[in-house]
């Protein structure tokens, strides 16, 4: 279960503090969060969606830095770590600042230990930032929806999911996301 703690602080403050937590950390709006690891269904579906990204920008040769867990430093007061992101072409780190301040043009969370305010402030800091699709998947419900600055989109376990914007041609049956549960 996710807790907060009740001190707000910049990106910088957050960068600074020990790593000494056996949780997951994100700001968050300057708000500390500590979330839990998700367990064995939320690491099986990452696990599934980050196999099937990964195959695809291998075959079709895209140049794409591929992430699971990674920090992304996006404004004084939001620092995130999607479960899994993927950035086209650029360098993660530009300005040669020891950290990760690129938006991701794809974006993908587990629903597991979040709270949904929490969520939507990172799909809209996400997508008002630039990037291009935020993949939102409930395991309990075996669905997935796609936030996009248009909107989002509803995908049903027998669906299909379509990220033609980023990789076209990716297309992937939303029950293989749940394989293995």
């Amino acid at each position: 279960m996710g807790t907060a703690v009740a001190v707000r602080m910049t990106v910088a403050e957050f960068a600074a503090l020990p790593d000494d937590s056996e949780y997951k950390r994100e700001l968050i709006d300057g708000e500390v969060c500590e979330l839990s690891s998700g367990g064995p269904v939320h690491e099986t579906v990452k696990g599934n969606i980050a196999l099937k990204l990964a195959a695809f920008v291998e075959i079709h040769q895209i140049k794409a830095r591929f992430q699971s867990e990674t920090r992304y430093h996006l404004t004084d007061v939001d620092s995130f770590q999607p479960d899994v992101s993927l950035v086209l072409g650029k360098a993660l780190d530009p300005n040669g600042e020891g950290r990760i301040t690129v938006v991701p043009d794809l974006v993908v969370e587990v629903v597991s230990s979040e709270t949904a305010e929490r969520l939507n402030h990172k799909i809209r800091v996400c997508l008002d930032l630039g990037t291009r699709a935020v993949v939102v998947i409930y395991p309990s419900d075996r669905e997935v929806f796609i936030h996009r600055t248009d909107g989002a989109q509803r995908v049903l376990a027998t669906g299909t999911l379509r990220l033609d914007e980023i990789l076209p041609g990716f297309a992937v049956p939303i029950a293989a996301l749940f394989d293995g549960l």
